[in-house]
């Protein structure tokens, strides 16, 4: 009886662990390389997570007077803070001194002075040309983005105070987190777990690098496509291929027996995505 007591606990256990890890998925939205997002406790999606950052940064914050939480995916864009200070004024009010700020890293500092140390000390070995090559390629992927948070945070934010969460590693993914429903601070920043094919497909570049920051929005990231406008099209031309297909009595509540428990879902999904795209401007 002891023994089926244990794993009927066990069982239970390991069902609230899949249920707590599908919950947090279906609310999570992954920030891709060269891009930001803004979660505020009342969205559908309030996590934010990126990863594979390579020589990049992820750099985040949390407002808890105004509720807004941000995470950009920094890659030494010298024009891409922009976008992202305008909405995060907007979204506070103008309250930017209230975020408390991270930043995560692949590599830690101590990594980094170590390799400008040893590309330095190389002076005496190597031609001029080439050392001030390997000097610039050192200082650009190893502190050109850090540096460039930096000084907008003392611009946009008032503030030198950045948190640096970089695991003691010298080589892997990094996966970082944040939850705007969280009550506490950012996850801890941990090894990512999925392939590096699965990494590049959640956190990689969508968008021409020179282009500077855009904004992740929901519909984009979880349906994948160019814009909003585009997913309201694909919806409005499914629904209609399933209608035209089992005719008008399709979404019709009464019109087909045995299929109520998604005819409204139908009715409804197709009424609010006409409604949409009638409200935006034409493309």
């Amino acid at each position: 009886m002891s023994e089926q007591h244990s794993e009927t606990g066990e069982s239970s256990a390991v069902l609230e662990t899949v249920e707590s890890t599908d919950s947090l998925e279906a609310r999570t939205l992954n920030v891709r390389q060269g891009a930001f997002a803004i979660a505020t406790t009342q969205d559908t999606l309030n996590r934010l997570r990126t990863g594979n950052l390579g020589p990049c940064v992820a750099f985040y914050g949390i407002n808890r007077r105004a509720g807004v939480t941000f995470m950009s995916h920094v890659d030494g864009n010298l024009c891409g803070f922009r976008a992202l200070e305008d909405r995060l004024s907007s979204a506070t009010n103008g309250d930017l001194e209230s975020f408390a700020l991270y930043a995560t890293t692949n590599y830690t500092m101590t990594a980094r002075l170590a390799c400008l140390a040893l590309v330095g000390a190389a002076y005496h070995w190597l031609p001029l040309w080439l050392w001030l090559g390997l000097i610039a390629v050192v200082v650009g992927f190893g502190f050109a983005s850090l540096l460039q948070i930096y000084v907008f945070a003392r611009r946009a934010f008032g503030t030198w105070r950045i948190k640096l969460c970089t695991p003691w590693q010298f080589s892997g993914r990094v996966e970082v987190s944040l939850d705007a429903a969280s009550s506490g601070g950012p996850d801890v920043p941990r090894r990512e777990t999925v392939s590096r094919a699965e990494s590049e497909r959640r956190y990689g570049r969508l968008h021409c690098w020179v282009s500077g920051q855009r904004e992740m929005t929901p519909t984009r990231e979880v349906l994948n496509l160019a814009s909003e406008r585009d997913a309201l099209r694909e919806v409005v031309q499914a629904l209609d291929s399933f209608q035209r297909e089992y005719g008008a009595q399709a979404l019709d509540p009464d019109g087909m027996p045995g299929n109520e428990h998604y005819r409204p879902k139908l009715v409804e999904l197709v009424s609010k995505a006409r409604a949409a795209l009638a409200s935006r401007p034409t493309e």
